[in-house]
């Protein structure tokens, strides 16, 4: 028993051979796995690397985004196609005076993780910060919505791979709880009958 004892301790003490390393010459603020296999990488400095899990080579890179301090990056399923969010939270205080955390996103940047390219952003719409969005698969689009600098929420629906605006409204919800989209125009039924996927 203490040479078994002995062989797994010393198992646990080695550390394990080093399979690659990569510098990024920038602070991390994420990496995940992409659906192909890559790991994903995104740095403070504004840029974003899909690198090869075999040897760390680098898939593609991008270095436009502009500084991130934290993101967070949700693919789209049945698609090579991925959203990147830099991510943001404040506090703020409900009737009870106990403080919850409001997240939002900062910038919206979907991308083509198979040819690492950026399709388009969400500041192509003017607005200035992205609270969540969901995709809309039949369509091949995603809706957008969120607050502007004025308070004034907003809902945006587009091509998820080009950006082309699909229809766009300067309200999210009605009074009184009323429904997320109201159907009063032709564009609008885009979303009748969908399964809408909540990110």
């Amino acid at each position: 028993d203490s040479i078994s004892d002995t062989i797994v301790a010393k198992a646990f003490m080695e550390k394990p051979p080093l399979l690659w390393q990569s510098d990024l010459q920038h602070d991390v603020v994420l990496q995940t796995l992409l659906p192909d296999g890559k790991l994903f990488v995104v740095t403070d400095s504004g840029g974003c690397r899909s690198l090869n899990a075999d040897d760390g080579s680098v898939a593609w890179a991008i270095s436009d985004l502009g500084g991130m301090k934290s993101a967070k990056f949700v693919a789209i399923p049945n698609t090579k196609v991925g959203c990147l969010l830099e991510y943001k939270s404040t506090s703020d205080y409900n009737r009870r005076r106990q403080i919850t955390r409001i997240h939002y996103y900062n910038s919206l940047v979907v991308i083509d993780y198979a040819a690492g390219n950026v399709l388009w952003k969400s500041d192509r719409f003017g607005y200035a910060s992205v609270h969540g969005f969901f995709s809309l698969p039949s369509v091949d689009g995603l809706m957008l919505y969120g607050r502007d600098t004025g308070k004034t929420t907003w809902t945006v629906a587009a091509r998820l791979r080009t950006g082309e605006l699909l229809w766009r409204k300067d309200s999210l919800f009605g009074a009184q709880g009323a429904e997320l989209i109201k159907r009063n125009s032709e564009s609008d039924r885009v979303l009748n009958g969908q399964t809408l996927t909540t990110q």
